[in-house]
This record gives C-alpha cells, sequence and structure tokens, in this order.
C-alpha cells in the first residue's frame, strides 16, 4: 500500500469517526456507552481482531485499497459507499501488522461526514485538470443522495481550472439526465467550473434548448442565469438565433430564456419577443406574451407601439395575441396605448378595426369618456363585424352604476 493513499485513508477516516460521534443519536449514545464509549482513530489498536465478513480467506468484500488503483480512485469511490470504513479500518489496522478488523457502522445510515471528508481528500490528492479525477467526480454528478451530488460539485470546482473544457462537457452532459435532482445539480455545477459569461459554457447551455424533450430545454433556461451575466452579448446572440429555429419547441424554449440572458428594456430583445408574436405556432405567441411583461416596463412607448402595430396583421388570430398582449407592457388608461389603439380604430381595414375595439377593452378603465365616446362612435361604423364589436365592448366599458 503506497503511502499516500494509507495517510488519505487514515485521514479520512478520522474524520469520519468524528462524525459519526457527533451525529449520534440518543440509542446511538447508549449503545456507545455500552460498549465502553466514544471511539477515535487511536481505539484502532483495541478492536477485537477476528475473522472479516465478505470472503472466504477473511478479506471484506468492500475493501477499496485493494481495487483501487491509485489515491483518488479510491478516495472518490468513498463518496459513494456509505459503509465503506468497514473495509478500510482493517486495513488501516493491517498496517500495525494485525489482522483486518470487522468494524459495524450499521447505525450510521448515511455517511455524509465521511463524504464530506473524500471531497478534502480528493482536492488534496489530485492536482488541478487531473483528467481521472475529473471524471471520477463528475460521474457523482448523477448520485442518488444529495449530499453525495454536492459534495461532488464542490470537488470538481477544486479539482478543475475555471473553464476547464473537459469538466464543462461532462457536467453539460448531465443537464440532460432523466432525472430532474440530476440536471439541477448540473445546473449548479455550470456555475462552479467555469467563470460567468465563458463562450462554451454558454454554448453547451444553449444547445441544449433544441433538445426534443421539454424537460431538457427548460433545465436549459434555468441553467442561464448560473452561466451568463445579463447584458451578455454571446448568450443573446446564441437564444435570439434560435428564435428562427424550424422547431417550434426550440422557439418557445428561446423565447422563454431572453428574460433570463437580457436586461428589462433591451430593445433588440423586445422587438425580437414582439416579432414571435406573430409566429405561425400559438404556443410560441403565448409565450412571447408572457415573456413581454418581464422584457419591459409597463409605458414603455417603444414597446406598446411594437406590440399595436400587431393589431393590422392579416392573421386574426396574430390581432388577438396581440390584444392580449397590451396589458403586459401598458396599464389601464395609458395615455399612448389608448392613442395607438385609437388610431387602428379607424383603419381602413374592417377588421383591423373591430380588433382595435376589442382592443380597446384591455387598455381603458370603465367609464372612462374618451373610451366611451371612441367606441360609440364605431356603433355607426358601416361594417357589421365592427358594430358588433362595439356593441359588446360599450357593455363592458360602462360603470357598473349605469348597467341595467
Amino acid at each position: 500500500m503506497g503511502a499516500g493513499v494509507s495517510h488519505a485513508l487514515v485521514a479520512v477516516s478520522a474524520s469520519a469517526l468524528c462524525f459519526a460521534c457527533a451525529l449520534g443519536t440518543p440509542e446511538d449514545d447508549k449503545d456507545n456507552s455500552e460498549e465502553g464509549g466514544e471511539v477515535s482513530i487511536e481505539d484502532l489498536d483495541d478492536i477485537d481482531i477476528g475473522p472479516a465478513s465478505g470472503t472466504a480467506d477473511g478479506k471484506p468484500e468492500n475493501d477499496l485499497v485493494g481495487a483501487a488503483e491509485n489515491d483518488v480512485l479510491a478516495i472518490v469511490a468513498c463518496l459513494e459507499e456509505s459503509n465503506w470504513l468497514v473495509g478500510n479500518a482493517g486495513a488501516i489496522v493491517a498496517q500495525k501488522d494485525a489482522h483486518p478488523a470487522h468494524v459495524t457502522l450499521g447505525k450510521l445510515s448515511k455517511e455524509w461526514g465521511v463524504r464530506c471528508a473524500a471531497v478534502e481528500e480528493v482536492v488534496n490528492n489530485s492536482e488541478k485538470g487531473d483528467g481521472n479525477a475529473i471524471t471520477a467526480v463528475a460521474s457523482h454528478l448523477e448520485h442518488t443522495d444529495w449530499s453525495v451530488r454536492s459534495a461532488a460539485v464542490t470537488a470538481l470546482s477544486q479539482v478543475s481550472e475555471s473553464g476547464d473544457g473537459r469538466t464543462i462537457d461532462a457536467v453539460a452532459a448531465r443537464l440532460e439526465h432523466e432525472d430532474i435532482n440530476v440536471r439541477a445539480t448540473a445546473t449548479q455545477a455550470l456555475g462552479c467550473v467555469a467563470a460567468r459569461g465563458d463562450g462554451r459554457t454558454i454554448d453547451a447551455v444553449s444547445s441544449r434548448l433544441d433538445h426534443a424533450d421539454w424537460n431538457i430545454r427548460r433545465t436549459a433556461v434555468q441553467a442561464f442565469s448560473q452561466v451568463a451575466d445579463k447584458n451578455s452579448e454571446h448568450a443573446i446572440v446564441a437564444v435570439l438565433r434560435r428564435l428562427e429555429h424550424p422547431d417550434w419547441r426550440t422557439r418557445e424554449a428561446a423565447v422563454q430564456a431572453l428574460p433570463e440572458v437580457a436586461q428589462r428594456g433591451d430593445i433588440c430583445a423586445v422587438d425580437a419577443v414582439c416579432t414571435c408574436l406573430e409566429d405561425r405556432n400559438i404556443m410560441v405567441r403565448n409565450k412571447a406574451v408572457k415573456v413581454l411583461g418581464k422584457l419591459t416596463d409597463k409605458g414603455d412607448s417603444h414597446a406598446i407601439g411594437n406590440v399595436a402595430k400587431r393589431l393590422e396583421h392579416a392573421d386574426a388570430s396574430v390581432r388577438r395575441v396581440a390584444s392580449r398582449a397590451l396589458p403586459e407592457v401598458a396599464e389601464k388608461g395609458d395615455v399612448a396605448a389608448f392613442g395607438a389603439v385609437a388610431t387602428r380604430m379607424r383603419h381602413e381595414r374592417a377588421e383591423v378595426r373591430a380588433s382595435a375595439v376589442e382592443a380597446l377593452l384591455q387598455v381603458s378603465h370603465p367609464g372612462n369618456r374618451r373610451a366611451l365616446s371612441a367606441v360609440t362612435t364605431c356603433l355607426e361604423d358601416p361594417n357589421g363585424c365592427v358594430r358588433r364589436a362595439a356593441t359588446t365592448v360599450l357593455e363592458q366599458l360602462r360603470p357598473a352604476s349605469d348597467a341595467k
């Protein structure tokens, strides 16, 4: 056994035993007192020596020392094996020319203290950028125990150089894992292994917006907050490029991601989302309506004009979406929004006038005299659709006290 692994195992074992004593339940304390008190690393000399369970030759089955090829892999394995100390306590005793010891730690259901100590030893026994250590630790991002995943995140950030391509790729691959907890851990880890704004990391995240699985796309959207600052040009360009993707699911994910990478009021982002109000897919249009409120302050004249312009669209469904989007960019009673809608109530095309009448309801308070007057005028419109829209809206705009 090499000196490195011996020292590592002794150090980790000592930490584990200390945690075991600190975390014992009242029942555990009772057991300890009956067995003669707490156990420390020095007490290993006093452990009763007997045949170890597991194999015919008396060697413990989970003896990591025999299985490990080097210090790092032996220690990394400790992150996963909750009872690894059973084998290694015997190995430590064996160093003192004794036989392997049979140590039972069943009363500790989860040795998270051992795992934390193991992380420290991984760092102490690895050089930054060690490919074996990175691969081994990254695999534990998929562990079912959250404490192991968390320990792996900590270790990764310390055994790899910031921005290391192998580490980024290994972590980003877990963004596609079937387990939501693993995906969440990978998202957290990305923020630890690369500087914010790192181009490779942003590309790795944005590429997942193209994924067929909705859960993976949603994870990618959430990951942007970890890897890019608001107003990151690289991130914005990566997202905007996907607004023209042939798959509507990617376009929808890109719309949802824009508020994560663009600052509120960003004209380029606002214009892009307003364009999505015209998307051929209703799901993308609906997402654009919701996102507008996250990208603009209400009363923003640029956003109001951009939305109101869609009231002139040839597609009736787009005009309806534009009407629904108005409350996202303007409060009721907003002068600019009222003017933008009222202007379209005099449009040459009847369908635009009808849509504008309906949209007026979105930007006007009940009883508003200007709104009542504008709608009343439309009762005389030569087009029946406009007159019917005006009649319906007028009923909703009248104050409750006037309703009969």
